[in-house]
């Protein structure tokens, strides 16, 4: 079932430079539902680090009129809530 929120994930700083090195992505594509702990990419953060800043935005693009009241910045595990 489907929330109507739309979310874009941006991994890293600058990494659209690397034109796709170091990313590898795991069957989902742009429109696909998600929910929490489903992997959506593979990030080399080992490789990607050593020139970008890995940290990563969740943006929201639609909030489809819901009010969202997101926990503090933090670094996240998978499947981690980062709403309240």
């Amino acid at each position: 079932m489907s929330n109507g929120v739309e979310l874009l994930v941006h991994c890293g700083v600058d990494t659209v430079n690397a034109k796709g090195d170091g990313f590898r992505l795991l069957g989902k594509k742009q429109g696909d539902d998600v929910k929490a702990g489903d992997p959506i990419v593979e990030v080399d953060v080992a490789k990607l680090s050593k020139t970008y800043d890995m940290s990563t935005m969740l943006i929201i693009t639609n909030a489809d009129d819901k009010e969202l009241d997101f926990i503090d910045p933090q670094p996240v595990t998978r499947g981690q809530k980062v709403t309240r």
